[in-house]
């Protein structure tokens, strides 16, 4: 399958049979390439282990990740106006 949006061309490789993402992916923009390509597949089910938090995990709320953004690079990633309405739909969800 190709796509082509302006200069843009992104061709993907597919497998039907298992109805699921791309197996090989080339994107071409204004000279530059990218190819992505699934080097191993294993069908069934995943271990369990993969889908586990790490023991290590800290959970941060917008804020407090922009917050620490700032403290170690200098600059936030998103800006105090998005931060603060991903901070009030956080609290929002949190406390549900």
């Amino acid at each position: 399958m190709k796509q082509w949006g302006g200069t843009d061309v992104t061709e993907r490789w597919m497998i039907p049979e298992l109805d699921c993402f791309s197996v090989k992916e080339i994107y071409s923009s204004s000279g530059a390439r990218n190819v992505t390509v699934v080097e191993s597949l294993q069908e069934g089910e995943p271990d369990r282990s993969l889908m586990a938090v790490p023991p290590d995990y800290t959970e941060r709320s917008p804020a407090a990740v922009e917050d620490l953004r700032e403290k170690t690079r200098g600059e936030g990633a998103f800006g105090r106006g998005l931060v603060g309405r991903m901070e009030k739909n956080y609290q929002r969800r949190k406390f549900q």
